[in-house]
């Protein structure tokens, strides 16, 4: 059994979906990775493994304050406006991306296209995840962050053929806030979107980051495509 996170990122020109799909009996050893990372930026800068990482609020220039049990907020030296905390954040970014790239039997899918249609673009990578698991002899259920609202993302699972199909039931909803996973897979389509964006904005290093580290356990692709992001405009 494969567990399939999957998360979206974009603007008002072009939409992205990345999927990072786990081995079901190595949850725990990346879970476990991961969580060294996260006590790691506790120690250095205070921040907790319950503190929300959301690339594009990481990657500002204020991030999001911490919340206190008493409701009160509190605001670390890294998640400061000041230029010294957004390269401190810059760079436990990159270091978050290598962590990920360290789960070797993980496989990362990213597909883009032009403009807005996500569900179209779901069903896209629903056929590829599914194709995967084929080849592979597995099947796979998908985690999606955030609600369904009105149930469009249901209906493309449903879409898939039942006497054939390997992606099993409906997408299962969660909200990245209470899901490390999640907040794995949006760092990774983060980094996606900035390659695809090519701002001139960014730094030469912040565009490569999806191929230069996560190339490591990005699924391959063939024909139209950047690096290992699927287009499928």
């Amino acid at each position: 059994m494969r567990m399939i996170y999957v998360d979206d990122s974009g603007d008002e020109t072009r939409s992205l979906l990345s999927a990072l799909v786990i081995p079901d009996r190595l949850w725990a050893s990346y879970l476990k990775g991961w969580l060294t990372f996260r006590r790691q930026l506790f120690r250095d800068h205070a921040v907790p493994a319950a503190y929300e990482l959301h690339a594009q609020d990481w990657l500002s220039k204020s991030p999001e304050p911490l919340l206190l049990p008493d409701g009160s907020t509190s605001t670390p030296d890294i998640l400061r406006h000041a230029r010294v905390a957004r390269r401190e954040r810059a760079l436990r970014y990159e270091k978050a991306l290598k962590v990920i790239s360290t789960f070797a039997e993980a496989r990362l899918f990213t597909v883009y296209r032009d403009g807005t249609d996500k569900f179209g673009l779901y069903a896209e990578l629903l056929g590829w995840l599914d194709e995967y698991l084929r080849i592979e002899g597995e099947y796979g259920m998908v985690v999606l962050d955030g609600l369904d609202q009105g149930l469009h993302y249901r209906a493309k699972h449903r879409e898939l053929q039942i006497g054939t199909r390997r992606i099993i039931e409906d997408p299962m909803e969660c909200s990245s806030h209470g899901s490390q996973l999640i907040q794995m897979v949006d760092l990774c389509v983060h980094a996606a979107f900035r390659h695809v964006r090519d701002s001139p904005s960014d730094t030469p290093q912040m565009k490569n980051l999806y191929p230069s580290i996560l190339g490591k356990v990005a699924e391959p692709v063939g024909g139209s495509g950047i690096a290992h992001i699927r287009n499928w405009s």
